[in-house]
């Protein structure tokens, strides 16, 4: 065995099929080889190895083989322990190959066929819905029944045919995996009879003459070579030009002519079969040409630059020369066929009025002038534009503002609540304006009703008048699909087609500025056997040939100057162009867009959910029918409250001192806003009481206390009173960013500390009191205990089934009013509760140990019954337009009183009867 180092040379090639790959590997010497393979997706690594010592390995890989599926591998020769560098394939598709369709002779002629067909490999962009073969190798092309070659391409030209001689042709197709389609369908082709036919000449035009040369051209019908023979006599042709090239014209040049000589001269044109024709003989003089050119040209009175192109036609072979100021700044040589010539005209004078020739000259020496004065204005037009638009509607301000006045701004507006544009403006000069507007929003509708009429040697397409449109593109597949025709009616006669061919075809609308609409749905057309087989190509089309621009408006002015622009509904694009004397151009070019209608607010259209509220910060939820529109809320009139986006749903943002109005809506009209309500004025009656609560509602003092229950000591008994309440007005209006507002919402939110009621109500039965009585000798010693169940039912909007307590109620001690405390002898005696809980929290039991009795016993001899103030806060959701809302709910309740029994002489301990109701009330509710 040779050493490892000797292996030079390794040749890999994978054979692919569809669940199976055949890696082939070939070495100078003898080796065992180990393939290592993975799906590319996958770090799985499957192993497969021959070990048996060979120059020629084909090891198979099977395991885990998919179709259509992309591995990685790499080759190891195993006595070396060396591995090449990583390859892949993909194996084949579980596809099988397509027939082939659409078979057909593009040209042909005494001895070849061009044959073309339906590729198997379309574009999946432009055609999505054509089958399409992702392993396609090639194309097998039969003549007769036999194999005459292969073709990567949808195409191929078949030669060295005999002429007038039937052929059957016939394509399949082959995949990389070797395996071949089903034949298409036979085609027979028959090539032309020979050519014997004469390429037919035009007269020879003479293009220039001169003392000395002349040049003649020669066209024909067909490509041809050429042979001029001429001399100075009738019949005896002395000289010959020859044109070896191939061309329908050619253009011969005779020099060393000599002046006032008559000349005589013969064309002979041959094809390439070989078939000649010989012309008549014609004749002509040298230097017998005294006629000047013309120039066809203008020569502008102003520019706006120093150097500026003119532009013009002359007779062939003419020289152009360009003089300014008599200065010669460009010319054209007399050697050019063409009759074109574009010529600058270079360092003008712009402090004075220059003078600027154009001169020409033929062969024969005939001379002809243009001549012009020239003023150069490179100073553009000094233009200043005003428009006057509606007022846009300030926050707060009323939809029933007077807009009688209009505001004035520089330019042109980006959008504006009118269909109407007026524009006021100043020119310094005399100029041309002209000005346009499209709807850019307002597409041509889409064409109806496409059908196809099939005749001997065309189609006839008719389809459903479209309003509002001038013209109609016409589409016909090939590759890919292009525009062939723009028309003004709803039809079109194609005649470009072929026997058995099937065309496709659609339609789209077309505006005169360009704006086209959605092409209509595609049909397809056969043509039957009486088309021929004649040249169906088509040429594509420019569709910006056949846009007649934007309808444009023209004035001249010169200083001050007026508009008035009508536009649509959406996005419009207005272009104002005004140009002077020296076509030095201003251009005011601007998207505007116009809405009219102004948004509505659709949720909410009512605040009943919000009203009462137990915190003086609440959120707004909303929706607009106009996404982006600007959302306003006052409370009382004022701005109270801080925009929110609508992404941080369920943060609540604390009221601050740094307040906003307004909120912009999200894309799809949604939109939220913390407000801060006013709560400095309760109104338990008629005659409202000012107070100075803290505006987080936590602050101690005179005016505030424990959770606003009022613990202060002014105005406390309107605190403790549950009918105290701030009637808060709210007005939520939308103005869209035109200044266009929508009709408001009008409602109103009452703020109470403490509600007598709410959404919730709340059930303390004084029958399910635990105990019935407190004993006076329990208060002194301080083991009083007093304890009561609570029932929510909810109340609000929406489906009580919806109504959700969302954590354990929370129950606050109150201390009595002033005038309370005289009446029952104490301040406060409750501490804080034991509670228990049903699960849904909709059902609870508080039982309270009282302070100890501190005053004098004599004084509480006098009491007959305690009261105990309390108030229960908790947090809640409802279902409310589809969406789930929180909110939170402070009851105050002052009817929880109990008498007071004198006559039990305890020693110290809890009475048994009071413990068994205790439990029996704890376990009911329970």
């Amino acid at each position: 065995m040779l050493p490892v180092s000797f292996v030079d040379a390794v040749t890999i090639k994978p054979t692919l099929g569809k669940d199976s790959v055949v890696i082939n590997v070939d070495t100078d010497q003898d080796t065992r080889v180990n393939i290592r393979y993975n799906k590319r997706s996958s770090q799985d690594f499957i192993d497969e190895t021959d070990n048996e010592l060979k120059k020629k390995h084909s090891i198979k890989l099977t395991q885990s083989i998919k179709p259509e599926t992309t591995y990685n591998y790499v080759v190891t020769i195993l006595n070396a322990n060396i591995p090449t560098s990583p390859g892949s394939f993909t194996t084949l598709d579980n596809v099988d190959p397509i027939t082939i369709t659409g078979l057909k002779s593009e040209s042909v002629t005494s001895s070849s066929v061009r044959l073309t067909w339906d590729t198997v490999t379309p574009n999946p962009n432009a055609f999505p819905d054509l089958p399409r073969d992702k392993d396609f190798d090639k194309y097998i092309i039969y003549r007769n029944g036999e194999n005459i070659g292969e073709a990567a391409n949808n195409e191929y030209t078949d030669m060295k045919l005999a002429a007038s001689t039937t052929y059957i042709y016939k394509v399949q197709e082959r995949d990389k995996g070797m395996i071949l389609g089903d034949f298409s369908s036979d085609l027979p082709v028959t090539t032309l009879d020979p050519d014997i036919t004469q390429p037919k000449i035009s007269d020879p035009k003479m293009l220039a003459l001169t003392d000395t040369s002349a040049s003649i051209q020669v066209t024909a019908d067909e490509e041809f070579n050429l042979t001029l023979s001429y001399g100075t006599a009738p019949q005896n042709y002395d000289k010959d030009q020859i044109i070896s090239v191939f061309k329908k014209e050619h253009v011969v040049s005779l020099t060393s002519l000599i002046k006032d000589q008559a000349y005589f001269y013969s064309v002979k044109a041959c094809d390439s079969s070989g078939n000649c024709f010989t012309s008549e003989e014609f004749n002509f003089v040298a230097g017998s040409d005294v006629t000047p050119p013309v120039i066809n040209a203008v020569i502008p009175r102003y520019v706006n630059d120093a150097n500026f192109q003119i532009t013009g036609t002359a007779e062939a072979f003419t020289a152009v020369e360009l003089y300014v100021n008599e200065i010669r700044t460009s010319h054209r040589g007399n050697n050019l066929p063409g009759s074109e010539f574009s010529l600058l005209a270079a360092n003008l004078d712009k402090s004075m009025i220059n003078k600027v020739r154009l001169v020409a000259e033929d062969l024969a020496g005939n001379k002809a002038e243009l001549e012009g004065e020239v003023e150069v204005d490179s100073q553009f037009p000094d233009v200043k534009i005003t428009t006057r638009i509606a007022p846009q509607v300030q926050a707060g301000q009323s939809s029933q503002a007077d807009n009688s006045l209009n505001a004035v701004i520089e330019g042109l507006p980006s959008k504006l609540a009118s269909n109407e544009l007026e524009i006021d403006g100043f020119v310094n000069e005399p100029v041309t304006i002209t000005y346009s507007t499209s709807n850019i929003d307002e597409k041509p509708a889409q064409v109806k009703n496409l059908n196809a009429t099939l005749e001997s040697n065309s189609v006839t397409l008719t389809w459903d008048k479209v309003i509002n449109v001038e013209k109609y593109v016409v589409y016909r597949a090939s590759s890919p699909n292009i525009p062939i025709a723009v028309v003004s009616s709803q039809t079109f006669k194609d005649n470009n087609v072929k026997s058995g061919t099937t065309y496709k075809y659609q339609v789209a609308a077309l505006r005169n500025d360009g704006i086209l609409g959605e092409p209509s749905r595609q049909i397809l057309a056969k043509t039957d056997g009486k088309a021929g087989e004649g040249n169906d190509a088509v040429n594509e089309i420019k569709i910006s040939d056949f846009i007649t621009s934007q309808e444009t408006n023209a004035l001249e002015a010169n200083g001050p100057f007026n508009l008035i622009l009508q536009l649509k509904e959406g996005k419009n694009s207005v272009a104002i162009t005004i140009v002077d004397k020296a076509n030095n151009k201003v251009e005011f070019k601007k998207e505007i867009f116009v809405d009219t209608i102004a948004p509505a607010i659709l949720e909410p259209t009512e605040l009943s959910f919000y009203s009462p509220s137990y915190l003086p910060a609440i959120e707004i939820k909303g929706k607009v029918d106009t996404p982006g529109a600007t959302v306003m809320i006052l409370v009382n009139g004022k701005c109270s409250g801080s925009a929110v986006p609508t992404s941080l749903s369920g943060i609540f943002y604390k009221a601050t001192t740094d307040y906003r109005c307004k909120v912009t809506a999200d894309g799809q009209g949604n939109f939220k806003m913390n407000i801060e309500l006013d709560k400095t004025g309760f109104s338990p009656d008629t005659n409202s009481k000012q107070l100075e609560l803290s505006r987080q509602g936590f602050g101690k003092g005179d005016y505030g206390g424990k959770a606003e229950a009022g613990s202060g000591t002014k105005y406390r008994d309107y605190q403790f009173d549950p009918k105290a309440f701030t009637r808060n007005e709210i007005r939520i209006i939308a103005i869209d960013e035109n200044g266009l507002q929508s009709q408001e919402v009008k409602d109103f939110i009452e703020y109470r500390s403490c509600g007598e009621s709410g959404a919730w109500d709340i059930d303390i039965p004084e029958a399910e009191f635990t105990p019935t009585v407190v004993y006076s000798e329990h208060l002194i010693r301080g083991f009083a205990q007093f304890g009561f169940n609570m029932y929510f039912k909810y109340q609000g909007s929406g489906d009580p089934k919806d109504a959700r307590i969302l954590g354990e109620p929370t129950i606050t001690e109150l201390e009595l009013s002033e005038a309370d405390q005289k009446k029952f002898g104490h301040s406060q005696l409750l501490t804080s509760p034991q509670t228990t809980w049903s699960d849904d929290y909709k059902t609870g039991h508080a039982l309270y140990t009282l302070a100890k009795w501190t005053k004098d016993e004599k004084e509480l001899k006098k009491v007959k019954k305690l009261k105990f103030p309390i108030m229960v806060e908790f947090s809640y959701t409802q279902n409310i337009y589809g969406e789930e809302r929180r909110a939170t709910q402070k009851t105050c309740i002052d009817k929880t009183t109990i008498e007071v029994e004198h006559r039990l002489d305890a020693e110290g301990k809890i009475p048994e009867a009071f413990l068994n109701d205790a439990i029996g009330a704890i376990n009911q509710t329970l």
